[in-house]
């Protein structure tokens, strides 16, 4: 089941993967020389980035579209996707994420650096360290209590990269504590199967860390990813609501994580990224006009293409 999901998420990117190398080839084919090559590239990747901007923006509008309507209809049914807004809370003292040192009721974190692969020829970011943590947690509205039950994906707000340096010390640490501690050595495939699996089934509690290494020198070189769900802050989940022990989880699919957490309450969610997507659809229209209108040129006909300046003479003679 694990290498299924696995395989199965790696479906959306290979195909993007093909599409854009196909762009390049085709407008290389279209247009000799230089010219072509950087048209190629510069499309793909205006390509590339509208089309993962249109995937997010699509999925916060649809989870704003599900805390409108629970804001309208705050009764749930069972097997509804809808939003709850309140506050985290956990039994006992919270965890305190190992970078960000935030007071937690759930993180998973990612320790990685560029290595010198001798099968590849050249430096391919290697995963050191993986985590995978949660407590059991429970979210606090004005009129009721709704146990989270799944692993939660979060928005941007609540996520931490950085390639600077500035958590190598403690990144450093981490790995060597996990090495000392004999933690579960995972391949990348074992490690993004588990997550999948805390994404997509039922789980109050769970305590993983995976550990690639015992020795990493120092922490210059380091990027670290952390992802947190603060404890003791409001939030607004978008999940599946199961009436029989009142909770949230992400037992139903969807398009995007089936279990999504906002930070602050429902109308301020609807006010912030509802702002940024608007934002990030006029970035759509700009990304992909781009890559279309370039693609498209390379399909001119000759007789048009030559009027261009400068590099109309690339046009001409790749399509003569």
């Amino acid at each position: 089941m694990r290498n299924a999901r696995f395989l199965a998420s790696l479906i959306p990117a290979f195909i993007l993967l093909f599409g854009l190398m196909g762009v390049v080839t085709v407008v290389t084919e279209r247009v000799e020389g230089g010219v072509g090559i950087a048209m190629g590239v510069v499309s793909a990747i205006c390509l590339l980035l509208g089309i993962l901007l249109v995937y997010w923006c699509a999925v916060d509008w649809l989870n704003l579209r599900v805390i409108h309507r629970s804001l309208r209809e705050p009764s749930f049914a069972d097997g509804d996707v809808v939003a709850f807004s309140g506050m985290t809370r956990i039994d006992g003292e919270p965890m305190v994420s190992p970078f960000t040192k935030t007071p937690s009721a759930a993180y998973t974190y990612i320790v990685s650096a560029q290595r010198r692969s001798v099968r590849r020829g050249r430096h391919v970011r290697t995963v050191l360290a993986q985590g995978f943590h949660m407590l059991p947690t429970q979210i606090t509205g004005p009129s009721r209590t709704l146990t989270l039950a799944s692993f939660p994906a979060v928005e941007d707000d609540l996520r931490e990269n950085d390639q600077s340096g500035r958590f190598g010390d403690e990144g450093v640490a981490l790995i060597e504590r996990l090495s000392e501690a004999g933690t579960e050595a995972g391949n990348d495939r074992q490690r993004h199967s588990r997550l999948l699996e805390l994404r997509h089934t039922e789980v109050r509690e769970v305590q993983e860390d995976y550990c690639q290494t015992s020795s990493v020198g120092t922490g210059a070189g380091l990027t670290i990813d952390e992802e947190v769900l603060p404890a003791g802050e409001t939030v607004c989940v978008v999940g599946t609501f199961e009436a029989e022990s009142s909770s949230l989880t992400a037992r139903r699919s969807r398009f995007g994580p089936n279990l999504m957490v906002y930070r602050g309450s429902a109308e301020e969610v609807i006010a912030r990224v509802g702002k940024d997507s608007r934002f990030f659809a006029k970035a759509i229209v700009v990304l992909l006009g781009t890559g279309v209108l370039l693609v498209g040129l390379a399909f001119l006909p000759a007789s048009w293409t030559s009027k261009l300046p400068v590099i109309g003479s690339a046009f001409v003679s790749s399509a003569s």
